[in-house]
C-alpha cells in the first residue's frame, strides 16, 4: 500500500500547474494570466446567470395579489 503525505500531493499539484511538459516550465506571468482569465470567466458566467434569472417573473407578476388574496 502506497501512502503519500499532504506535502507530496501539494508539490505534485504545484509541479503540474507550473509546467507544461517535463522540460517546459510555465512562467510566473503566464501562470498569473491564466488565473486572472479563470477568475474573469467565472465572474462572467455568474453575472450572466444572475441577469438571466432576473428576467424570470416574480410571484407578484405571475399571480396578482388580488387573486392570491381571494384564494387564501
Amino acid at each position: 500500500m502506497i501512502s503519500f503525505s499532504l506535502k507530496d500531493k501539494f508539490s505534485e499539484l504545484w509541479t503540474k500547474l507550473t509546467q507544461i511538459g517535463e522540460s517546459e516550465p510555465l512562467s510566473k506571468l503566464a501562470f498569473v494570466a491564466v488565473i486572472f482569465l479563470d477568475i474573469f470567466m467565472l465572474v462572467t458566467i455568474f453575472t450572466g446567470l444572475a441577469d438571466h434569472t432576473a428576467q424570470l417573473p416574480t410571484l407578484d407578476q405571475y399571480i396578482p395579489y388580488n387573486c392570491r388574496d381571494m384564494v387564501v
